[in-house]
């Protein structure tokens, strides 16, 4: 009997924590070094409803090497530290389209010591690009 209760207890939390979900949202804007000096600029958002509905987008442009791309986020995994996203991008108005990834990391507040934030992307293409940030900031912003 005592196992039955245990099984139906198991039951009933693992259906509440899938049923339920959990929202989380990402943003940020800033600058990191680019692939061949100069400055990368970017900007996102990215947001999840718990429910598996995802949005966002990404503008990227590294400035050293002119790759310029704009995504549509739709899928996301995160915690309270770091996340990822990904879609599908068009690099450089009007061109080409295909997938894409981004991952951040929320360090800390700008200007507190060793809080650098963090982002990378990657391409379909082959460019990936990373690093702290020289300016900006990206935030979590918990459940909504």
């Amino acid at each position: 009997m005592e196992a039955r209760k245990l099984l139906l207890i198991m039951a009933l939390a693992t259906m509440v924590v899938i049923g339920t979900g959990c929202a989380g949202k990402y943003t940020g804007g800033g600058w990191i070094e680019g692939a061949e000096g100069g400055k990368a600029n970017f900007g996102f958002n990215m947001q999840s409803d718990g429910l598996g509905g995802v949005k966002g987008q990404v503008q990227f442009h590294d400035h050293s090497n002119d790759v310029k791309f704009h995504g549509v986020v739709d899928d996301m995994e995160w915690s309270s530290s770091s996340g990822t996203g990904a879609g599908i991008a068009t690099v450089n108005p009007g061109g080409e389209t295909g997938p894409f990834e981004i991952y951040v990391e929320d360090n800390g507040e700008p200007g507190n010591m060793g809080s650098e934030d963090y982002i990378e992307v990657w391409l379909w293409t082959g460019y990936s690009h990373g690093g702290y940030l020289g300016g900006g900031n990206i935030q979590y912003h918990g459940p909504e």
